[in-house]
């Protein structure tokens, strides 16, 4: 958490800040844990002095706050060690914190009654009115989810750069006596909330929070603002009413993703309002960001038929695969590291620019249209009733199949979490033999091959995956081995 102060907040809310124990002092209520500050021994309570010998102001008109995330931003951009003072007690403490680079977005609280939310770059403030309007987090998180899309999607800076374009068109028309241009209206903002409404929920989602309810917040939302339910070609919002009906169905499909287990991974082909432009990275390099064209070919495997790629290969595979352009190469290797290039050289540029990357080697996954992986494993990662068993290894006579459901119907696994939703996924994607346990407590262990990762557990993948299991619980049942479900309920039949 950041730190906060009295000098941030206004006067109808000092007295009730003054109960919480904020004083004008700059000061960390909270500590979150694992972040930068807590690994380098801040503790809840500490005042911050000094950042690099230099105090915080205390002129009473700037914000201490946004003064100390300046500094610590040009610091870090500058690769600078950075030093905090804070005071502890009646002791000063010199901290030294190594920053992490994370979402560079800033989040405000706005005092205004009008119920509202607003992205600008990477600047989200949401008001006052707004957050006493939900009824909960994951209202709040629906709201904030809608706004990165917009962060994420870069619409401000595409809406910036053409405001300057207008006015440097204007001051044009002035200096030449000609008429001035009136201002270009934006074709496609109501494309562009949609776009964030659908990329938001699943950002919602995956942070954790609860979206099968998405559109009962625009429903609340139009019952305090009337003025809404109507649109009109003139209009930058989709009506409430339209809102509602499709996050309504977007939300019940995403809900039946998480359901079965998938990975919440959003169809960025969908997206129609990428802004097209340049940006500079923490490093100083520009790049360039295109938006994804729609597919080309059905012919390559799905991206989540691809075996190795993290979400953000995956969703780097969806873009390739929707490139219009010929020649067009796709490079990976078997730790996750993955790179496409277009052109000429596509073919030699994405394996040598993967390769950089890692010292694991690349290989080429896709070349045009064509799959020509001959790396290590298969070319699509395969899953569940389409595997041959390891009968050698899991004999049918020891570990028969149940009638407990198919081995890749999620919906019936016990005690499963949406962690063990995430696991068992992962399992799947695995070749035999393979085994796969789970816990009352919500636990959940898998593993393959046959060599054992620790020394002294058994080579058989179930008879390994149980004594793990034991190791961290009471009650162990194996769940499934290779290609079929052996589970049985407890009480009714032994588990093998």
């Amino acid at each position: 958490m950041a730190p906060i102060s009295l000098r941030q907040f206004k006067d109808a809310y000092i007295e009730m800040m003054k109960r919480a124990g904020l004083t004008d002092e700059l000061m960390f209520p909270h500590v979150v844990k694992g972040s930068p500050l807590e690994k380098a021994g801040l503790q809840a309570g500490d005042k911050v002095l000094k950042v690099n010998d230099e105090p915080l102001p205390v002129d009473g008109k700037s914000s201490p706050v946004l003064w100390m995330n300046t500094k610590v931003h040009e610091l870090a951009s500058r690769r600078q060690e950075i030093q905090v003072t804070v005071l502890r007690g009646q002791q000063e403490v010199v901290l030294s914190p190594k920053p992490v680079w994370q979402c560079d977005i800033n989040i405000h609280v706005m005092y205004k009654d009008e119920p509202n939310a607003m992205t600008l770059v990477k600047d989200i403030s949401v008001t006052t009115g707004l957050m006493r309007m939900l009824d909960s987090d994951d209202d709040l998180a629906l709201i904030m989810g809608h706004e990165l899309g917009h962060a994420i999607l870069r619409h401000t800076e595409e809406k910036i750069n053409r405001n300057k374009l207008n006015a440097m068109l204007g001051l044009l028309g002035v200096l030449s006596g000609r008429s001035v241009p009136m201002p270009v209206v934006d074709p496609y903002p109501k494309d562009k909330e949609k776009d964030a409404d659908y990329l938001g929920l699943y950002l919602s989602a995956a942070a954790g929070f609860d979206v099968s309810h998405a559109a009962n917040v625009h429903r609340n939302w139009a019952a305090q603002n009337p003025s809404g339910i109507e649109s009109s070609m003139w209009s930058t919002h989709p009506s409430f009413p339209e809102r509602a009906v499709l996050l309504d169905a977007e939300s019940k499909s995403l809900v039946e993703k998480q359901r079965k287990g998938e990975r919440l991974l959003p169809d960025v082909s969908r997206l129609k309002t990428v802004y097209e432009g340049d940006y500079v990275t923490f490093e100083g390099q520009k790049k360039i960001v295109q938006r994804p064209m729609q597919a080309s070919n059905k012919d390559l495997p799905a991206h989540t038929d691809v075996p190795f790629l993290s979400e953000d290969g995956r969703i780097g595979y969806q873009r390739f695969s929707a490139v219009k352009t010929r020649p067009r190469a796709f490079a990976m290797n078997t730790k996750g590291s993955w790179v496409y290039r277009l052109g000429a050289n596509a073919a030699a540029d994405a394996v040598q620019a993967c390769s950089a990357l890692t010292s694991v080697p690349c290989k080429l996954y896709v070349v045009n249209d064509d799959v020509v992986w001959d790396g290590p494993g298969p070319a699509t990662a395969v899953r569940g009733k389409a595997l041959a068993d390891d009968l050698d290894n899991h004999s049918l006579e020891k570990y028969p199949a149940s009638s407990w459901a198919g081995v890749d119907d999620f919906s019936k696994v016990p005690f499963i979490t949406e962690a063990c939703k995430l696991k068992y996924s992962e399992w799947l994607e695995q070749k035999p033999p393979r085994a796969y346990a789970i816990a009352p407590s919500g636990q959940c262990f898998y593993s393959w091959g046959l060599k054992a990762p620790t020394p002294g557990d058994p080579a058989v993948p179930a008879e390994r995956v149980l004594a793990v299991c034991s190791r961290k619980s009471t009650q162990c049942y194996l769940y499934a081995v290779d290609s079929r479900v052996v589970y049985k309920e407890p009480g009714l039949a032994k588990n093998p």
